[in-house]
């Protein structure tokens, strides 16, 4: 995938740095503060300048299957200074882009995936996106992401969760534990692979369907006699599965239709 001329900053980060700073050191030099910040997340070489933004949390289309997201978030104080660091944004980037229902993840998502940007943020999750990223904290040069590495951690999410975003995933289940999980049911099949070639016939390349019905096992047989009452979901465990999978889920090129504003949302075996 030969790397875009065009950056997608998370305007979210940008905004939330900006404010708390401003709020110490007062909003005169906001402006400059946001201008040099977002001068220090554009990539070398880049001919145009992206900046996402999120939609209001309670408009996220993951609320509607996961009614918890984020929602310890909701009484949180947010600085005094961020309206004068979003309107200060919207005035320096004539490419602000905020679209209703959806994060900044998902839009950087989408764009990363489709190869007409290289994502910038300091948000680990987006390297479950394949394509371009950068993280101007702690690399010098955009890297490209596979396919497979992003999907895996897409998996390892899943099972994970993410206290963060009030996401409970599998109970006691953490990334290592998960990663470890992954690997065993990559290797397994790698070992039935090739006894299936000793006798001369090759089947099809790595499909991500093997972690997923993999994954969707255990969420199926998870005792849930071993869950706190409140970490115990009030669905089915299918059900659950599937909340905490789109929750957690970053959308990618073709999940979301402009003109009717529709979002694909993710299926186990689709």
């Amino acid at each position: 995938m030969k790397r875009p001329t065009t950056a997608i900053l998370d305007g979210d980060i940008i905004a939330y740095r900006s404010a708390f700073w401003a709020d110490a050191e007062g909003v005169e030099d906001l402006p400059y503060r946001i201008k040099n910040d977002i001068g220090k997340w554009t990539p070398r070489d880049i001919d145009n300048v992206i900046v996402a933004m999120s939609c209001p949390r309670e408009n996220n289309f993951r609320r509607d299957h996961w009614p918890l997201y984020k929602k310890h978030r909701d009484n949180f104080k947010k600085p005094d200074s961020m309206p004068y660091a979003l309107e200060e944004i919207y005035e320096q980037s004539p490419r602000a882009v905020c679209v209703d229902r959806l994060e900044a993840d998902d839009l950087i998502g989408m764009m990363v995936s489709s190869g007409k940007a290289i994502g910038v943020t300091v948000d680990k999750d987006l390297r479950q996106v394949p394509g371009w990223h950068w993280n101007p904290d702690k690399e010098r040069e955009p890297t490209l992401l596979g396919r497979w590495k992003a999907d895996k951690f897409f998996f390892n999410q899943w099972m994970a969760g993410d206290s963060t975003d009030n996401i409970w995933g599998l109970w006691r289940v953490g990334p290592k534990k998960a990663e470890k999980f992954l690997d065993k049911v990559h290797k397994d099949w790698e070992d039935e692979e090739v006894e299936v070639a000793i006798d001369g016939i090759y089947t099809r390349e790595w499909d991500e369907t093997v972690w997923e019905k993999a994954v969707m096992n255990m969420y199926i047989e998870e005792d849930w006699d071993k869950r706190p009452e409140n970490r115990t979901p009030d669905s089915s465990r299918e059900e659950y599965a599937i909340a905490q999978a789109r929750c957690v889920r970053i959308l990618r090129e073709g999940d979301y239709n402009e003109k009717s504003n529709e979002i694909s949302l993710w299926s186990p075996y689709e």
